[in-house]
């Protein structure tokens, strides 16, 4: 859980209650790529202040929050706003739940402290601040300026793009559509820029706090499945390197719980990837 109450800023101006990004266009959500992204009972590693989360931890904790602010009150008062503000002030909070989820892994310093207040992010974080949608990473925070007003009103995490030409892209935010933590699809046309707060480069051989399984037609890809095919192989039970967790890496999988008295789901979570990694 977050840390004890810190106040906000002094004179920090409160973000008007209300849905951040109503004036969005009415997207599709992101098509569901078969991932239960985090398991709930899983620890997550908390950093010290002088460490940083990588992009996936931070994505991968941000999902586990989805669905309805937390123990909400009323529109706009919930766990995030009570955290930041110390009390029931009704305030939008997409920047709040960003703040929220750095304060998860002590790295609330990444972003120069606590902030509220969307248009003031940019001279806040100074030199992290940038434009080039070339240098934009998961777990980066993006922010939107929907209604062309010249300065951002919304901002969320950066997911992954979702087309080769880097004109939409799948984010995670706070208090977007009916007061939510919800995934979202964006055009890179409405972002106002974003922020590269220095977190850490990813670490295959870290639990991300995602539960790898085999899923038909969606198959997880990514750095994380070669480290566990890999770990099968140093635990005999070699497999295909690519990267893919297929039905070959499940029945491994399988092979190598057995052996080991987990529990044979043919699922990596927190307890397989620990024996793996010895």
């Amino acid at each position: 859980m977050p840390d004890a109450f810190t106040p906000p800023p002094p004179g920090e101006p409160i973000p008007a209650p209300g849905p951040s990004d109503a004036a969005a266009p009415r997207l599709p959500d992101p098509p569901d790529d078969g991932r239960i992204y985090v398991d709930p009972a899983a620890p997550i590693t908390v950093h010290s202040a002088a460490a940083a989360p990588t992009g996936e931890q931070l994505v991968a904790y941000a999902m586990t929050l989805r669905g309805t602010a937390r123990g909400r009150v009323r529109e706009n008062v919930n766990d995030f706003t009570q955290w930041y503000y110390g009390d029931n002030t009704a305030a939008s909070w997409c920047l709040i739940f960003v703040c929220w989820c750095f304060n998860h892994f002590g790295a609330l310093h990444l972003l120069g402290g606590k902030i509220a207040y969307v248009p003031s992010l940019k001279s806040r974080v100074g030199s992290k601040w940038h434009t080039d949608r070339k240098l934009i990473a998961r777990g980066d925070p993006v922010t939107f300026d929907f209604n062309r007003s010249g300065e951002p009103e919304h901002v969320g995490f950066f997911v992954t793009w979702l087309d080769s030409g880097r004109t939409t892209f799948e984010s995670i935010e706070g208090n977007t559509g009916n007061d939510q933590v919800a995934t979202r699809t964006r055009h890179w046309s409405d972002v106002y820029g974003f922020v590269k707060p220095g977190l850490a480069a990813s670490d295959p051989s870290r639990y991300p706090g995602v539960i790898y399984r085999y899923v038909a037609g969606a198959m997880m890809h990514d750095a994380h499945v070669k480290w566990i095919q890999q770990r099968l192989g140093a635990h005999k039970h070699p497999v295909t390197v690519d990267s893919y967790y297929g039905p070959a890496t499940a029945a491994a999988v399988t092979a190598f719980q057995k052996g080991a008295h987990l529990s044979a789901d043919g699922e990596v979570g927190p307890k397989t990837w620990a024996a793996l990694a010895d």
